[in-house]
């Protein structure tokens, strides 16, 4: 009986990003089976953010403690809020200060902790991989957002009934998306009418997610002729140095900085676009990727992580080596020189997601982990 079962999700912050949209996914599922769901954030939010949780019948509970706060301080505080809450299963998702979690929670004597790891091993460091070992012995299952991730940390022979793999999954708004299935669209080009393709790259502006890359590879394209538009969804530390590269290469009339899109935003700007562009430098699995697909776009990502589990090299798109501008560019001129491809590609990707990433099916996922 899941019936009054507390599930507290803990989480270091609730802003924009691939893990609060997973823990949004988390909490939904688990509500429609009936948990009673808390979602705990120690760190910086946004309103909107929580908003969202509390729309789909989730708590939440702002610690708001500054990142400077003391090891010690901060389990204090997780220990003495999870003891005065009474929860049953505690699921932490595993982004630093993780491990502090976990073991405030077992400290707490809770008698379920699920970690959930988002990120591979291959990009930490010794001490981070020490204390992520020494928290999935803690924990009572660890859960792994790919195939690559889970190997990354536990190699191939993982306890499979301690150890699984649940990948993440597209809203219900992005799979009842009606996507337009036009080839190309029409973009005010000095008043030429010119045909031009659109790129769109989504994702927080840091070094690990490659935009500059991508600034690169249309910097190549536009000097061999193409027109192309290169829109860059997000916000971070980069956008000075992106902006710079950006005016570098004079391409200032190609690329549109959009910064930060809601959901829904996001949705509608896809319905726009004829290739969606990943270029991350590592990833642990590429949700971008299965948001795109499902708006029935053709993908042109890294072979990198989790990318090359959810994107189908010469099916529903096209995978190039990471960080190598000229091979981005040559996948993608390939694509804006074979209007059937692209679109044949789109209805692929829109497959796939129907067979492999909807939410029905990660809510099964989770039923199973929770059992």
């Amino acid at each position: 009986m899941v019936k009054n079962t507390k599930v507290l999700i803990s989480i270091p912050m609730l802003l924009t990003g691939g893990t609060e949209i997973q823990t949004l996914h988390l909490s939904k599922a688990l509500v429609s089976l009936g948990f009673d769901v808390t979602v705990c954030c120690y760190f910086e939010h946004l309103d909107d953010v929580v908003e969202s949780f509390q729309f789909e019948g989730v708590a939440v509970k702002l610690l708001n403690l500054n990142r400077s706060i003391t090891p010690f301080k901060l389990m204090g505080s997780l220990v003495g809020y999870v003891k005065a809450g009474g929860f049953d299963v505690c699921h932490v998702q595993y982004v630093q200060p993780g491990f502090l979690s976990v073991l405030s929670y077992k400290l707490a004597k809770i008698e379920r902790v699920i970690v959930t790891v988002h990120q591979p091993a291959d990009y930490c460091g010794f001490k981070a991989k020490v204390l992520f070992r020494l928290s999935a012995l803690l924990a009572n299952s660890t859960c792994s957002v790919s195939q690559y991730v889970r190997s990354s940390w536990f190699g191939n022979g993982a306890d499979s009934n301690k150890s699984s793999v649940i990948y993440n999954c597209v809203s219900d708004d992005f799979i009842n998306s009606q996507r337009r299935y036009s080839t190309s669209h029409e973009v005010s080009n000095e008043g030429s009418g010119e045909k031009t393709i659109i790129l769109s790259v989504v994702g927080r502006l840091r070094h690990e997610k490659g935009q500059g890359v991508a600034i690169k590879a249309c910097s190549i394209l536009t000097k061999k002729g193409y027109m192309v538009q290169l829109d860059i969804i997000g916000d971070g530390p980069d956008l000075f140095a992106h902006k710079k590269l950006t005016s570098d290469l004079s391409l200032d009339k190609h690329i549109n900085f959009l910064g930060m899109m809601a959901q829904d935003e996001i949705l509608t700007h896809l319905n726009r676009v004829d290739i969606a562009v990943i270029p991350s430098v590592f990833e642990g699995f590429g949700l971008v990727a299965i948001e795109a697909m499902a708006a029935s776009l053709p993908v042109v990502a890294s072979n990198v992580g989790g990318l090359m589990e959810v994107v189908k090299d010469g099916k529903t798109g096209l995978l190039f080596e990471s960080q190598n501008a000229d091979c981005l560019a040559e996948k993608i001129e390939l694509l804006i020189n074979n209007a059937e491809t692209r679109v044949s590609m789109g209805v692929e990707g829109r497959k796939r997601v129907m067979d492999k990433f909807t939410f029905s099916k990660y809510v099964s996922s989770v039923n199973s982990l929770y059992k």
